[in-house]
């Protein structure tokens, strides 16, 4: 039987999109989907730890993964014997302290990278080094900014909800120190992590989270001391996603102006902040995009640790002194034309690093990377080996299939950070739904029907969004 297909998708093109932190990335997806429905293609967006099962049920023409690294190489292997298209678009890793290290070294040093053949790259300085340095004959480059990205531009901006439960104008925190305060795993293990995918030494690892520990000692100081000085500010400290907030719930209590919050989008918290306070945090880039002021607190700073990028986005205070008078002419009102100035020529600067980071704040990333795969899957390129049901096929679907069903019951047996992490990743159907009904207008609209001919997943959700004919056309979002 050559090229069958789940019983709830018919004979036309898929796409496999997988969705890493719904959070960050779900309206992003949200926007790249309505674009692949309205060119006719099917797309079924499935959760990052699930993917195996749901891609072998679905045998899709392309999938576009969140990520190449060690840790899903299995999975693009196992894609790629069974003849499906893989293509990579970061959701993460796009604004880092370079292009390489933290980026193409693990996609080289993944043991994937000629098994990639579509890779979408965010901005001109990914681009020109993955040209350059990624040696794959089999992979196709294109530079296209990152779908989620489109929700900072006046385009889309819109769809950006204010945050719940927070009526009051208030200033932001951003802390980021997941390497050495982690939520979902331990030091050590954070440790051997870094050590196996960036190639870097014990010794120099344990440094960076000895000065890490010392950034993130100042920060919650001057965290209370921040509030303390004003008492009619609200503040809202917001922890990294993989970050345990535990050290800010003991070292802040008490703080009646701060609260820490966790729920929501980065973007969400953003927009409708009046300034944001970070250290090495990306959020600072993104802060910049909506055309937020940002106050970086340097005098915690070590060069191991320093994001440059986070740094350029921002007025740096390199005193606690230059800290205040900061933070006195942006919350204080007390106008400081030296601190304006310095205002201005970041905001300034930063149209530079657009360009260098997203190619371009116009909100039409998603469509840029829609009109790649349309042509991907539509061209000779995109046509699918012909592929029979097999022992072979059957081995890897029962043992994917049992994977998820053990992995399920040790979730509810055991309290393993491991576990939970994968399942932090997970999303609801109805929550993306909502983002889908906020795109009606361009063709896409809601239909409650199941994936799998009503036969569902267990513990897992996937979503498709089944494409129309073409712009203004309807199209139908099922979820499993």
């Amino acid at each position: 039987m050559d090229e069958e297909r789940s019983p709830g998708l018919d004979s036309r093109k898929i796409v496999c999109i997988v969705l890493d932190n719904p959070d960050r990335d779900l309206l992003g997806v949200g926007l790249l989907s309505s674009m692949l429905a309205q060119k006719g293609i099917d797309v079924v967006v499935v959760p990052m730890y699930d993917q195996q099962q749901h891609i072998l049920n679905l045998m899709p023409d392309m999938v576009l993964l969140n990520y190449a690294r060690r840790a899903n190489s299995a999975a693009i292997k196992r894609y790629k014997k069974f003849g499906i298209r893989v293509g990579v678009l970061d959701t993460e890793g796009g604004v880092l302290r370079c292009e390489y290290r933290e980026l193409l070294d693990i996609v080289l040093n993944s043991g994937v990278k000629d098994c990639i053949d579509d890779y979408f790259l965010w901005g001109t300085r990914q681009y020109e080094a993955f040209q350059k340095h990624l040696d794959s004959v089999n992979t196709s480059l294109y530079l296209t900014g990152c779908p989620r990205f489109d929700l900072y531009s006046e385009r889309w901006s819109h769809l950006i909800r204010r945050p719940a439960s927070i009526d009051d104008d208030y200033v932001l925190i951003a802390t980021s120190f997941s390497f050495n305060n982690p939520r979902f795993a331990s030091r050590e293990r954070e440790i051997e992590n870094m050590r196996e995918a960036m190639g870097l030494d014990r010794p120099l690892l344990k440094e960076m989270q000895f000065h890490a520990d010392r950034a993130l000692n100042g920060m919650v100081s001057l965290c209370r001391q921040t509030c303390e000085r004003y008492p009619n500010t609200t503040f809202v400290l917001r922890p990294h996603p993989f970050e345990n907030d535990r050290m800010y719930l003991d070292g802040l209590s008490g703080v009646k102006n701060l609260h820490i919050r966790r729920d929501g989008s980065i973007i969400s918290w953003l927009k409708y902040a009046g300034v944001l306070i970070q250290l090495n945090s990306s959020a600072a880039f993104e802060a910049q995009l909506l055309g937020k002021a940002v106050v970086s607190p340097e005098f915690f700073q070590d060069e191991s640790l320093k994001v440059p990028v986070a740094s350029e986005c921002s007025v740096e205070a390199h005193s606690e002194e230059e800290y205040w008078d900061v933070l006195d002419h942006i919350i204080g009102k007390r106008f400081d034309a030296g601190v304006q100035d310095r205002v201005e020529r970041v905001s300034v600067a930063f149209h530079k690093l657009v360009n260098d980071w997203i190619y371009k704040n116009d909100g039409r990333s998603s469509e840029r990377v829609a009109e790649a795969l349309h042509k991907i899957v539509n061209g000779e390129q995109g046509q699918k080996k012909k592929w029979t049901w097999s022992a072979r096929w059957y081995c890897h679907y029962v043992w994917v299939h049992a994977y998820h069903i053990v992995k399920c019951m040790l979730t509810k047996m055991v309290a393993d950070r491991r576990y939970w992490n994968r399942f932090s990743k997970s999303f609801k159907a109805a929550d993306f739904g909502a983002v889908m009904s906020y795109v009606e207008d361009e063709g896409i609209r809601m239909v409650d029907k199941p994936i799998y001919g009503g036969v569902s997943l267990w513990k897992s959700n996937a979503v498709l969004v089944k494409g129309g004919g073409g712009k203004g056309a309807a199209a139908d979002v099922r979820c499993s």
